[in-house]
């Protein structure tokens, strides 16, 4: 059994090059070198999150945990600095 696929209908499985249609400059996405099924992926795709984007990335969690001790020390020594009570001179 062979399953025909019209020429004119764009799918996943037509990975072969296309000519340049009018308009594009002579470039295609097949052309530059672009990936058809990455392509389709990424324009369904939803915006990632910022959260999944710092788990992701080995530096951007670094900076993220080195922020977040800074941070943290410093307004635990500020509110320790507040809290203190006033001492008496000798």
């Amino acid at each position: 059994m062979t399953i025909v696929i019209p020429p004119t209908e764009a799918t996943a499985l037509d990975l072969s090059p296309t000519a340049p249609t009018a308009g594009t400059g002579g470039h295609d996405a097949h052309s530059c070198g672009g990936d058809h099924m990455t392509e389709q992926r990424e324009a369904g795709q939803e915006k990632i999150p910022l959260g999944q984007r710092i788990f992701d990335s080995p530096f951007l969690l670094l900076l993220a945990g080195f922020f977040t001790a800074t941070a943290m020390y410093t307004l635990w020594g500020l509110i320790e600095i507040l809290t203190l009570p006033q001492s008496t001179l000798p």
